[in-house]
């Protein structure tokens, strides 16, 4: 899938994995979950652009007991802020958040309890050796979580109050792997 916008561009730029490989099989994880993948093993695909990408469809479900919410970003639809993590007890970056690119004055979205979304979220890795840690085939497969932004309140202009930010257990998705094609 081509990625057209600047914000794919951006996300492009920063995508090199920063942590080391996990090994081992997939730890059963059920619907505790606030975020759920599609699948629960990926295969890389070559990019456009060079480097390595695949496509999840990762579903939210509000399950706190109040509103939270999800930052906008740039005038339009409210896409998710999101990055992949290392399972624990690692738990390192994989992608950094996009929530540094946004433009700001954009309001949040509200999920309110019991509320859901569905939003499709790329993995994209390019070659980047001379990144500083190195980018190494290692780097970008293995098991991950994504984890999104939310937010608990919003500020005076209905932007998200990044001093509510949910804790990261509050914000994960179940345990994945990512692999290249065999």
């Amino acid at each position: 899938m081509p990625f057209r916008s600047a914000a794919s561009l951006v996300l492009l730029a920063l995508s090199a994995p920063l942590a080391c490989r996990s090994e081992g099989p997939i730890a059963p994880t059920g619907l505790e979950h606030p975020l759920q993948t599609d699948r629960l093993v990926y295969t890389l695909s070559g990019g456009d652009v060079g480097g390595w990408e695949t496509t999840l469809i990762v579903r939210y479900e509000n399950r706190r007991g109040a509103t939270v919410y999800l930052p906008g970003c740039v005038p339009g639809p409210v896409r998710p802020q999101y990055g992949f993590v290392r399972p624990a007890p690692n738990m390192s970056r994989i992608i950094f958040s996009l929530a540094w690119a946004c433009v700001g004055g954009v309001p949040a979205l509200a999920i309110p309890d019991g509320g859901a979304r569905v939003d499709t979220v790329h993995f994209v890795s390019l070659f980047s050796p001379a990144a500083s840690p190195p980018d190494t085939p290692e780097g970008r497969v293995g098991l991950m979580r994504v984890s999104y932004e939310l937010y608990s309140g919003v500020t005076e202009s209905g932007e998200a109050d990044w001093r509510t930010l949910l804790p990261e257990s509050e914000r994960l998705s179940n345990v994945f792997e990512i692999r290249y094609p065999e």
